[in-house]
């Protein structure tokens, strides 16, 4: 199996175990970061977002976001994206170090 292969089989298996729990945080950052690496910045936003309104004191998916925000200004030189990477990189530190 090649990269390809292997990043649709996690799709499709991150999107399963969503429909069979959609209360899952850890199902929507999984799927988000699959998507990222497709290249599906929007789509992985919004799955990153979903994760974050189920498990918002998580850093961890902070991070994810500002990476994803990242990654997708590289692809659009869309400036804006970098205020939103800046707001999520400060949310996840703040989490991370407890205050």
């Amino acid at each position: 199996e090649g990269k390809k292969d292997k990043l649709e089989l996690a799709d499709r298996c991150f999107r399963k175990s969503i429909a069979l729990k959609p209360s899952y945080a850890k199902g929507y950052e999984s799927l988000g970061a699959v998507l990222g690496t497709k290249g599906k910045y929007d789509q992985a936003i919004r799955s990153l977002l979903q994760a974050h309104k189920l498990a918002p004191k998580n850093a961890g998916i902070c991070k994810n976001l500002a990476y994803t925000y990242r990654q997708k200004y590289k692809a659009t030189k869309d400036r804006s994206l970098l205020r939103e990477e800046l707001k999520w990189r400060r949310l996840a530190a703040k989490l991370a170090s407890g205050r």
